[in-house]
């Protein structure tokens, strides 16, 4: 009885053992096999822990660098900010202190006043422009006698076209470095520094738009609008409006001449259209353009200010 049962048992075992040790070994291939992927894990995680800890130093360097780039901007502008202030105020003593020119000194010549029947189509658009009375600085039509660098009207828009052009540009690293922008007449100065770099060029130069400016303000609006942006008068978005507002004209003032010279060609009208923008503009023309652009009321205020 007991003896058999002993005898039975340990058959079972002896019948076990070779399932045991499969069971075994497959047990250790998988340990193995575990270990060997979290060492992977772990070298993975390292490398992963080590571009990390890179990618930080990269960032915390390029961020310094920012920050020095923006504090030697900064520095930069406050610097042209006290530049600028310096030679505008060397331009304005040079203007007021300024003895008359010598006989063969060149002038601005003044703008001349329109007839009441007939007018400039660049006078007609200025006096468009809402009336205000212009500073000491800059009034309209007053020419200060200096012997400086004169401009005449083709350079002067030119090179103040180029000037907002330019300035859009600068404005757009201005609000990518987070520093505010210029105003125009900061930014003028600049703008001949970076273009002359002689202290001597650069108020020699601001000098002559200045002077420019007053000159032509009366007879060019793109002039006139330069020279009230210089002054912070208006924004300098509103060179936009502006801009709009010559080309609803020009197309208002195609219309008539179509419906006056219908048996003229298109490129008889654009000759004409062109004559009329760097000569005189009639009566007629210039009531037309009013008249289809303005209200009632307001055609009667513009047209007693032209007439005026």
């Amino acid at each position: 009885g007991y003896q058999n049962l002993i005898t039975q048992l340990i058959n079972i075992v002896f019948t076990l053992r070779p399932t045991l040790g499969t069971d075994i070994k497959s047990l250790q291939d998988e340990l193995e096999k575990s270990q060997k992927e979290t060492s992977e894990l772990l070298n993975v995680a390292q490398n992963l822990e080590k571009k990390l800890q890179e990618s930080f130093q990269e960032k915390q360097v390029l961020k310094e660098e920012h920050e020095k780039e923006k504090e030697e901007m900064a520095a930069q502008i406050e610097s042209l900010e006290s530049e600028n202030k310096r030679y505008f105020d060397v331009i304005l003593k040079h203007s007021k202190g300024a003895s008359l020119p010598s006989a063969g000194a060149k002038m601005i010549p003044s703008p001349t006043h329109p007839k009441k029947d007939s007018t400039t189509f660049s006078g007609l658009d200025a006096s468009l422009r809402e009336k205000k009375s212009f500073s000491k600085t800059l009034s309209p039509g007053t020419v200060v006698p200096t012997q400086v660098r004169v401009l005449a009207l083709k350079p002067l828009k030119d090179m103040i076209q180029d000037i907002f052009l330019q300035k859009e540009k600068f404005d757009e690293k201005c609000l990518a470095s987070k520093l505010p922008k210029e105003t125009m007449e900061q930014y003028m100065y600049t703008y001949l520094n970076q273009r002359y770099g002689l202290k001597s060029l650069i108020i020699e130069w601001a000098a002559a738009i200045i002077n420019g400016v007053k000159g032509y303000s009366g007879e060019d609006s793109d002039v006139a609008l330069f020279g009230k942006i210089l002054r912070n008068e208006c924004d300098e978005d509103f060179r936009l409006v502006h801009n709009e507002v010559k080309i609803a004209m020009l197309d208002v003032l195609k219309a008539e001449l179509k419906k006056k010279y219908k048996s003229k060609s298109e490129g008889d009208i654009q000759r004409i259209l062109g004559i009329i923008q760097v000569a005189e503009i009639e009566e007629w023309q210039w009531m037309g353009i009013i008249r289809k652009m303005y209200n009632e009321e307001h055609q009667q205020i513009l047209i007693q200010s032209i007439m005026d």
